[in-house]
């Protein structure tokens, strides 16, 4: 093939240790540090990195870890997700004050903050949406916690504990059982932030595993069901109701991830109420009879 070419140096090796070839596959900066003297911490460090590749008894967790990896592949969706992230230093966009709104006529400079009514920011060097998202899950700023945990109990319960939960200022209501709002936020955040956990906790507190039937004097006395006498009843969304039905029937698939589905439609289609083109081919096997998300 290199008729201008001349090997130099050229040998043949022949041996009959059967650790040769294996010693061979070896990567050369490998064989080096297996040569060489005393080893430092990041000789070490590398040698153990290459053993945990081809140890024996580690071959179980490299075939798990590879077919984990493999799923998670799978499971990637077929497009990307754009991501907004800050500009930082010299790159980020003076921002300046418009007169009447005219983008042409610009006042002083403004930098970002919030007003001091709201809450003292943390000290930081600079000021930006990262530090409002630091002190929004501050173990000690209790508001975001207890404002989650009340959503998660007015879906479950129908109401929550603070009835107005879109308004915990002084315009909303005040909590019927303040210190349970309390412990409920403390553990959530104990429970590191977890969403299925904090619902869990609920859904198996006795609280919630009551009887939902009611007698007339109770009705009449906590109509509402502020006091939590009973267990919850109130209308499930049209979601909740198709999940419920197709528990029952014993058609709910349990699977998760992976590229979004398209469940069976009413036979009129959407395109009645939304145009054509709208309506869509109906996923096939399990897919089909995935929970709502």
């Amino acid at each position: 093939k290199h008729p201008q070419h001349v090997l130099g140096s050229f040998r043949i090796r022949l041996t009959s240790d059967p650790l040769a070839i294996e010693f061979a596959s070896i990567p050369t900066p490998i064989q080096q540090l297996l040569r060489g003297g005393p080893r430092d911490g990041k000789a070490q460090a590398m040698l153990a990195d290459y053993y945990r590749t081809i140890a024996p008894e580690l071959k179980q967790s490299r075939d798990r870890l590879a077919a984990v990896k493999k799923q998670l592949a799978d499971a990637k969706p077929f497009t990307t997700v754009p991501i907004m992230t800050e500009l930082v230093g010299d790159k980020r966009r003076e921002t300046h004050l418009q007169f009447r709104g005219n983008y042409l006529q610009t006042g002083e400079q403004v930098t970002p903050g919030v007003p001091a009514e709201l809450f003292t920011p943390p000290t930081a060097d600079e000021f930006n949406r990262l530090t409002i998202a630091q002190w929004l899950i501050d173990p000690a700023n209790p508001l975001t916690p207890r404002v989650v945990v009340n959503r998660y109990w007015e879906s479950l319960f129908g109401r929550g504990i603070v009835a107005t939960s879109e308004e915990f200022g002084s315009q909303g209501d005040t909590p019927t059982h303040p210190q349970l709002l309390d412990y409920l936020a403390s553990e959530f955040i104990r429970l590191k932030w977890d969403r299925k956990a904090m619902i869990k906790f609920i859904v198996c507190s006795a609280a919630y595993r009551q009887d939902s039937r009611v007698t007339d004097n109770a009705y009449e006395e906590d109509p509402d069901n502020a006091w939590v006498a009973r267990g919850p009843r109130f209308r499930l969304s049209a979601e909740m109701i198709r999940d419920q039905a197709l528990a029952v029937s014993g058609l709910l698939s349990g699977k998760m991830y992976g590229p979004p589905v398209k469940p069976p439609q009413p036979s009129i289609g959407l395109s009645a109420a939304f145009g054509s083109g709208i309506d869509w081919k109906t996923s096939e096997g399990d897919d089909k009879h995935r929970r709502g998300m």
